[in-house]
């Protein structure tokens, strides 16, 4: 089904752009590991919200970091 689709498509991914963050924040999604935390893709998906504000100041204009902090 679907699942296994999406899973072959990040297979793929992973073969071809393992170190990109997008890439690595979607392993860790489907379960695959906890690499890339120093990544804001990764630690958006892994960490606390205690631990995302640093992304606050260091990507302002992403829209999904600002939601995670009370009163963004």
């Amino acid at each position: 089904g679907q699942w296994h689709d999406a899973k072959t498509v990040l297979d793929e991914l992973i073969k071809s752009d393992s170190k990109d963050p997008r890439v690595l924040a979607l392993a860790v999604i489907f379960g695959y590991g906890t690499k890339g935390r120093e990544h804001m893709e990764v630690s958006l998906v892994l960490d606390d919200s205690k631990e995302t504000k640093k992304w606050m100041d260091a990507a302002p204009v992403n829209a999904y970091a600002a939601l995670l902090q009370k009163g963004g």
